[in-house]
């Protein structure tokens, strides 16, 4: 077969095929499942805004809220009253260290100050100082000048939240200053407590909550006013911002343009201090990573597609290989026009033209069907065919079935003046057949069997020209019936044809291999015209009976037992048989009939037996004649030398086998004892039991083979054990004894002293000791 070329215009079509088929849901679903992820990934960003949004909301709630909780603990504070804090420097010192408790236990507070409104004082953690200068010379507010500083202090009745501004103390740093009345939340405050919380302070708990994601975090007062972000805004873009804020009041997410840039925005407000908390999160961020998806997504897919596309054009070239092989047979066998046309249409033209040839294909089966039919039939007659079943399922094609249960020759042999094969009218053979089948083919039957299909027979020439064999098949065994077909068949041809026939008739057998035997029969009766007459139907066990050799000394249980003596190997009894065979043929007054008869039931005796065994014959028993050249035979000296031959065979078939049974023998002897040495209970009548055969028999045989008894054998592979196991192991001698099969350990030691010369005792130390000095020199 040529080596395969990629010149197919339809082998890429196919592929194109495919690969479109494979492009499409994968487009398909790139797009589908990228659309997807972009939507996926805009809503968990805001939705995780929002939820961490939430947390720092709820965190500098939480702060705040303990910052109004110092105030209240400070109103309620009797050191920190104006009357005792104010008293003297003592009591000064004692306010200065209450308030360092409370700024100590909170990280959030810078600084704080408390004020007790129409004084002088702003009394800290750590110091005091005067009110009226502190931002003037302390705290250098940027946008809070000391005039607006003690006026607050003194003047404020509701809690201020002063947004992020700087403060220079010294360097620039913004600060939130928190700004409580107390005491809280009453009419008339009595003082102030003033909380300087750094803006990074509460930048970097926003940052903590939210992580480095990339985007700004902004926290508006109720009027919605900047406290601080984590990043600049502009003031436009804060009044964008607000007023989204103010439009979507409680919260909530979406999308913002801020200063031309797009945001995802989230938005939550608290009800504790009516300050809105804000996350933006640039879009072009987020689409960064969205776009290497988008790209690691083009990868895949272009991926997919080029490893699918190999994966189509293996594939397809597999499953394309019986198309372009049979477009190679179409090509170089059946048409060489058919070269230039693509696959399906070459083996198109290659149907039509086969369908165009259908009818002389036909026409020359069925002129082949004589020559088979023929071919087949004397192969049945030669023993090739051992069950009918056989024979049929060959001859189907021939038109050839037989359904009858007993099988016999009929030989029809005309006179010398009869030239059958130019006799008018078409052929005799199928006249016959349609005569002895009862079948209707416009010829009239005169008598013998009912129709119905009581008889079947099929004809062939001989290779004398004046004579027909058929084999006829029965349902039974009713030679009365037979012969009035036969004679009713003898008639019709004188009368029609004015052919005169003498018809020969082997016995019935049910075995299609004994055929050849019938038409041996049926020779011999058609030579016993000579006697009898010409034109007569003459029956083999008419002529069986008036020859002086009786039916008794030739019978099928001598066969059979000469069958039997072969398949057991008894020579003496085969020698018997056989020279009987020869007896009975050299015997005075046997017909040379009787004497073919005899050789054929012994060479089918052979090739029965070989087939049963399955053998291939040899040479030589390749060169027995079949039945046809048997009959060929002229005197008894012949076939008694082919007897001879044949006895020398079955000697030969006979050595082979027991050559090759003695090793199998001796092998299944060796395995069973290898398998049940260490049992107890061993013996040689038990071994002979289970290998079904006498004691005797097995222990001579076993001498013969190995030159020793089997239970020399036996105690042999019992000490070779327990060598081992006394090397091998520390074993007890009840236990060593009782693994090789030894009843008693004092039989056990007896036994392998009289083997091995020393007790297993001394064989274990021997070997210890020997294997310790081995050791000692290694170690050197």
């Amino acid at each position: 077969m040529g080596k395969f070329k990629l010149n197919s215009r339809l082998f890429y079509q196919y592929i194109a095929s495919y690969i479109v088929v494979l492009i499409l849901p994968v487009l398909v679903i790139g797009f589908v499942a990228y659309n997807y992820f972009i939507q996926l990934m805009r809503e968990e960003v805001i939705r995780s805004n929002l939820t961490v949004l939430s947390q720092v909301k709820d965190t500098i709630d939480l702060k705040m809220n303990e910052l109004q909780n110092i105030a209240v603990h400070i109103a309620a504070n009797p050191h920190l009253s104006p009357y005792t804090a104010t008293k003297n420097a003592f009591n000064e010192m004692n306010a200065i260290s209450e308030l360092r408790n409370y700024a100590s236990a909170n990280y959030f507070i810078h600084d704080m100050l408390l004020y007790f409104r129409g004084g002088s004082k702003l009394y800290s953690p750590y110091s005091v100082f005067a009110a009226q200068s502190y931002t003037d010379k302390i705290f250098r507010y940027e946008n809070w000048s000391a005039d607006s500083f003690y006026r607050d202090i003194n003047m404020l009745e509701a809690p201020l939240l002063r947004p992020a501004e700087n403060v220079s103390v010294p360097n620039p740093e913004k600060f939130i200053t928190f700004i409580v009345p107390i005491p809280y939340r009453e009419t008339s405050p009595y003082g102030t407590v003033v909380f300087q919380i750094k803006a990074k302070t509460v930048n970097d708990m926003i940052v903590t909550t939210f992580g480095d994601y990339g985007g700004n975090a902004i926290i508006l007062n109720e009027r919605d006013e900047l406290i601080t972000s984590l990043a600049p805004v502009s003031s436009s873009a804060l009044g964008d911002l607000a007023d989204t804020v103010r439009r979507r009041d409680g919260g909530g997410s979406g999308t913002i343009r801020l200063e031309g840039s797009d945001y995802f925005a989230g938005y939550t407000k608290s009800d504790a201090s009516g300050w809105t908390y804000v996350s933006l999160v640039d879009q072009s961020t987020v689409m960064k990573t969205v776009q290497l998806v988008k790209a690691r997504t083009l990868y895949s897919l272009l991926l997919v597609l080029l490893l699918g596309s190999i994966a189509i054009y293996y594939v397809m070239s597999l499953n394309y290989a019986p198309i372009r092989r049979l477009k190679q047979f179409v090509d170089t066998r059946i048409d060489r026009a058919f070269r230039n046309t693509n696959e399906l249409e070459s083996i198109r033209s290659a149907f039509r033209y086969i369908s165009d040839h259908n009818d002389e294909l036909h026409r020359k089966l069925d002129s082949s069907k004589p020559a088979l039919k023929t071919f087949l039939l004397s192969a049945l007659l030669k023993g090739e065919f051992h069950e009918i079943r056989q024979f049929n399922a060959r001859a189907e094609a021939a038109d050839l079935r037989f359904a009858m249960p007993l099988f016999r020759v009929v030989l029809f042999a005309f006179s010398r003046k009869d030239d059958i094969r130019r006799a008018p009218g078409g052929s005799i053979i199928q006249e016959v057949e349609t005569l002895l089948s009862d079948r209707d083919d416009g010829m009239e039957s005169q008598g013998g069997l009912p129709a119905g299909g009581e008889l079947e027979g099929f004809g062939l020439d001989s290779l004398d020209g004046n004579k027909l064999i058929f084999i006829v098949g029965t349902r039974a065994n009713d030679d009365a019936s037979l012969n009035e077909k036969l004679a009713s068949v003898q008639r019709h041809l004188m009368q029609k044809r004015g052919l005169h026939a003498t018809i020969g008739i082997g016995n019935p057998y049910a075995d299609a291999g004994e055929i050849g035997k019938s038409y041996i029969e049926a020779t011999g009766a058609v030579d016993y015209r000579l006697i009898k007459g010409h034109g007569k139907v003459i029956f083999f066990g008419e002529i069986v009976s008036r020859t002086p050799v009786g039916s008794n000394d030739y019978s099928i249980n001598d066969w059979s037992r000469l069958k039997l003596y072969i398949v057991q190997g008894d020579t003496g009894q085969i020698e018997i048989q056989l020279d009987a065979i020869i007896a009975m043929i050299k015997g005075d007054g046997i017909p040379l009939f009787l004497a073919k008869c005899i050789c054929f039931d012994l060479i089918n005796v052979i090739f029965t037996i070989m087939s049963e065994m399955k053998l291939s014959p040899n040479d030589r028993q390749r060169q027995y004649p079949d039945v046809l050249s048997l009959t060929e035979f002229e005197t008894v000296e012949e076939l008694i030398e082919l007897v001879k031959t044949i006895s020398a065979d079955i000697c030969g078939i006979l050595r082979e086998q027991k050559e090759s049974a003695n090793f199998r023998l001796r092998d299944r002897i060796v395995d069973y004892i290898g398998q049940h040495y260490s049992s107890y209970h061993f013996s040689v009548q038990a071994m002979a039991d289970d290998l079904q055969m006498s004691a005797s028999y097995l222990s001579r045989y076993f001498k013969d083979q190995t030159g020793q008894t089997i239970m020399h054998y036996v105690n042999s592979v019992r000490m070779e054990k327990a060598k081992r196991l006394l090397l091998e192991g520390t074993d007890s001698m009840q236990l060593l004894a009782g693994r090789i099969g030894f009843g008693s350990v004092p039989g056990f030691i007896r036994k392998f002293k009289e083997t091995e010369g020393v007790t297993p005792g001394e064989y274990r130390s021997m070997h210890a000791e020997t294997a310790a000095r081995e050791s000692d020199v290694r170690n050197r």
